[in-house]
């Protein structure tokens, strides 16, 4: 697959969660993990691609434990340099981002916190026959790579896939 990050078609990912039920939190420790995620949507919102690696290094873990999990079908992205390689594809061709930091789930194990947000992703598709064109081509292309399976092929998203830009 020509697309960043890495795609596991037809792997399913059995990883063993452990079910973990936080304690009540600190108001200061909420206001950490709040203040990481208005970092996390300011840089979102302003998208200074000359600042991709400060931001990336300010707010994630530096090396190859730092791993997230896309919006597509099987987006995963292990280290640092594919983290950085999705936030930069992020500026360069996703939509306005806008992440709930208010209404948050916060959990925390030992040294480590991991939250769930409600976010939205706001794409304005330009109304031209060149955008027309261009979708319709990501289309075609998505259809023939043999080692999507059907459902990859249909949940596919232009907007995810740097060689393609709407303009």
């Amino acid at each position: 697959m020509n697309t960043f990050g890495v795609q596991y078609p037809d792997k399913s990912l059995k990883i063993s969660l452990e079910k973990y039920d936080a304690p009540q939190h600190s108001n200061s420790e909420i206001s950490e993990i709040k203040k990481v995620l208005r970092q996390f949507q300011d840089g979102y919102t302003k998208r200074d691609l000359s600042n991709v690696e400060g931001f990336a290094e300010e707010l994630f873990i530096v090396g190859n434990d730092t791993c997230i999990l896309g919006t597509g079908t099987g987006e995963l992205f292990l280290g640092i340099e594919q983290v950085k390689t999705l936030i930069k594809n992020d500026w360069e061709y996703w939509g306005d981002v806008n992440i709930d930091s208010e209404d948050v789930y916060i959990g925390n194990k030992d040294e480590v916190a991991w939250f769930a947000a409600k976010g939205t992703v706001r794409y304005i598709f330009q109304n031209t026959p060149e955008s027309y064109d261009k979708y319709i081509n990501f289309i075609k292309r998505k259809a023939q790579e043999p080692e999507l399976t059907d459902r990859q092929k249909i949940c596919s998203n232009p907007i995810f896939y740097p060689k393609i830009k709407f303009s």
